[in-house]
């Protein structure tokens, strides 16, 4: 009886030592630096989960645990249409976006409901771009922004939807590179560029310039063009136009886990700014260039597609 309470005094402190362990490493985590001396965030890199912007009308919390996790996550893969494209093996995914080990409910943290902060003058354009993606065929220009190779899924803000999405970082001493595997371009960002937005051309991806804020990438974009505002197809859309102001995030949290954190400010679209919130990891597979134009049989086969619904509509 001594020797089994002697055992379970040393088993007890073993593991209040470990956990103290644990956490003095977390807490004392040294992010690597580059050879210029900032943070090093180069790499592979990859989102999966099926968390979706916003969260469900039937969750309530922004955190759960793994069990109610599972559950949620169940909900939302039995409520995606079927897909016959391998690219999308949408019941693999089985977990939500997890950030510092915590299952979240939904991308967006503020506001706390986890909705779009919409204006009620802002509902038409919402409206209007959910049909546009469902119904809209007549024409190229009405498809969305992937369809026509025209957005890349690196942002701003960076495009996360219910599947396994790789990136890659590469950095220099005075730019930041993010590429989304499976959309077209690289998105190239300035550091400590006081180059003033006034002299810029207004894009889809906008203008972006960087900055170090401690361990900390800091980068504001601007000067988004208002022809094609939906930044989502999955969801009500996220909304940007020539008075968007997006700042975006970047903290290394350890070897394996990349926060990215990003704020939406719009006083046209928006009644108050709202932000978002997740998690990239390591990713151990290669990436592959993306040729979107290259044999891009999609657009026209989806064109095709919605004039025969429309030609067998009774």
């Amino acid at each position: 009886m001594k020797s089994q309470s002697c055992r379970l005094v040393l088993l007890l402190v073993f593991g209040v030592f470990s956990y103290s362990s644990l956490a003095q490493d977390t807490d004392t985590y040294q992010v690597p630096r580059t050879q210029f001396g900032q943070p090093d965030f180069q790499g592979n890199w990859h989102t999966k989960f099926v968390t979706m912007l916003e969260r469900p009308d039937s969750v309530e919390n922004l955190v759960v645990p793994r069990e109610e996790a599972l559950a949620i996550a169940a909900a939302i893969n039995s409520e995606i249409p079927h897909n016959e494209d391998p690219d999308f093996e949408w019941q693999s995914l089985v977990d939500l976006a997890l950030v510092r080990g915590e299952y979240r409910t939904s991308i967006i943290v503020d506001p706390a409901n986890g909705k779009l902060p919409y204006r009620e003058t802002a509902m038409p354009i919402v409206e209007f771009n959910i049909a546009r993606y469902l119904e809209e065929f007549d024409h190229p220009e009405q498809r969305p922004l992937g369809e026509r190779c025209l957005q890349t899924f690196a942002g701003p803000p960076i495009h996360a939807i219910p599947l396994m999405f790789p990136y890659q970082i590469i950095q220099t001493e005075n730019h930041f590179v993010l590429y989304a595997e499976g959309s077209v371009g690289l998105r190239l960002v300035q550091l400590n560029s006081g180059r003033e937005k006034q002299d810029i051309a207004l894009t889809h991806v906008g203008h972006s310039t960087g900055y170090w804020e401690g361990e900390t990438l800091v980068i504001k974009t601007t000067n988004f063009r208002e022809d094609h505002p939906s930044r989502t197809g999955f969801g009500r859309p996220l909304l940007v136009g020539s008075g968007t102001t997006i700042t975006e995030r970047f903290t290394r949290l350890s070897e394996n886990e990349l926060n990215y954190y990003f704020t939406v400010e719009d006083e046209e679209f928006y009644a108050q700014p709202f932000s978002g919130e997740f998690s990239l990891f390591t990713h151990e597979g290669p990436l592959y260039e993306y040729g979107c134009h290259e044999g891009n049989y999609s657009l026209p086969s989806i064109l095709r597609g919605g004039q025969m619904q429309k030609s067998a509509a009774p």
